[in-house]
């Protein structure tokens, strides 16, 4: 269970009458929780030149088993109104789920979607992710006018203590043991600043390169396999489609895993799959873009789980 002496509990209603998100563009981030529940976000929109269109009654918080089964929404709003956008992450003891707001606040859930707790006052908060142990949170502060330093942060859930860790990253992801954390971020090499996929010690220190966007342009969205060996990420290939891709953390045997597109990928908790979601934006009519798959790690036994967008 995680202990937070600073929030303040709150029921929620999590029932909401309305149809499956309308046919459309999606971003569905997900995280394969306990017990093969994975917990995703669904941010359907519609790309209309020279906007961006949410419908606001699409937006949301779902879950699903792992075989595709038992499809479920969770929540839309946080109690005071704010749609959440994106990237929740099941606690190691599968009790809560944490994920940001629109205005970038970060919030746990229960997982009966009965109580919220608030972790942070001020906006600019995004990615937050739960250490193995469940007793601190690590995020990004990527806003101008985020709180203190702009990069990659953690939150004592005990104490509420926040502490800088490392500048210009993005999207963090926590080592298995908890001592490191992998991100997107910027990194002073001999040449100049170079930007990619970076290991950093919690303390802040041993910051290494394992994969440079030279190698894989726009890398994001990084995580630690269950035992530490390998990375998972998204980055664009030769024709600048979004796929996911693995790599060791020495930086060796990177390797392409969809080849349909792929973006948010997250490890299954043995280690074995990982579910994705298929963004195809060179070909918008491709079918089942939007939605989220499971593949092996070795690229294999591809497999759909949701059906938002069947076109």
């Amino acid at each position: 269970m995680v202990l937070v002496l600073s929030g303040l509990l709150l029921p929620v209603n999590c029932k909401k009458e309305t149809a499956y998100p309308i046919p459309s563009f999606c971003a569905a981030e997900a995280d394969w929780g306990p017990n093969d529940l994975i917990v995703f976000a669904n941010e359907p929109c519609r790309i209309v030149p020279p906007e961006t269109i949410i419908p606001h009654d699409s937006v949301g918080l779902w879950t699903v088993n792992a075989d595709g089964s038992d499809l479920r929404f969770l929540v839309d709003e946080t109690p005071d109104g704010r749609d959440f956008t994106g990237a929740p992450e099941w606690s190691p003891d599968g009790q809560w789920i944490v994920a940001s707001d629109f205005i970038g606040r970060i919030w746990m859930i229960s997982g009966s979607c009965d109580s919220f707790v608030k972790l942070t006052e001020s906006g600019g908060n995004w990615y937050p992710t739960f250490r193995p142990d469940g007793k601190r949170l690590a995020f990004s502060t990527p806003d101008s006018d985020a709180a203190g330093p702009r990069g990659v942060r953690t939150l004592d859930l005990e104490t509420g203590t926040e502490k800088f860790v490392f500048p210009y990253g993005m999207d963090p992801s926590w080592s298995p043991d908890g001592s490191r954390l992998v991100f997107f971020g910027w990194l002073w090499v001999v040449n100049g600043w170079a930007a990619g996929i970076i290991v950093v010690d919690t303390t802040g220190e041993n910051a290494r390169m394992v994969c440079r966007t030279d190698d894989v342009p726009t890398g994001k969205s990084a995580s630690f396999s269950p035992d530490g060996e390998e990375v998972v990420f998204h980055g664009r290939d030769e024709k600048q489609v979004d796929q996911v891709w693995m790599v060791k953390t020495d930086g060796s045997d990177l390797r392409q895993r969809t080849w349909k597109g792929g973006q948010w990928p997250s490890w299954s908790r043995d280690g074995s799959e990982i579910v994705y979601t298929r963004i195809a934006y060179n070909d918008r009519t491709q079918a089942g873009s939007g939605d989220l798959y499971v593949t092996s790690t070795d690229g294999s036994g591809e497999r759909r789980l949701t059906f938002f967008y069947p076109r």
